[in-house]
């Protein structure tokens, strides 16, 4: 999952995997909240300048591609709208 991407040619499993570990950026603001600070306690051993570089660029790659974000259509729709 280091990219966090799918290609037409994975499987359904594969696609369904990555659309539920990237459905968080689809919840509200004070849940992903809560997730990014579990997330930020995950990633501890780094420098808070180290943490907010990685995470912010991981973040950006989504937000400046033209791709979708979740790989399947019922993802999608869901998802993406919100």
């Amino acid at each position: 999952t280091k990219d966090h991407r799918c290609t037409d040619a994975d499987e359904l499993d594969c696609k369904l995997f990555m659309d539920f570990d990237m459905a968080i950026l689809a919840t509200p603001p004070a849940e992903y909240a809560a997730y990014a600070a579990n997330v930020r306690r995950e990633y501890g051993h780094l420098s808070t300048a180290a943490w907010c570089y990685g995470r912010g660029a991981f973040l950006r790659s989504f937000a400046q591609s033209d791709a979708p974000i979740f790989a399947t259509p019922a993802f999608r729709d869901a998802g993406e709208a919100a």
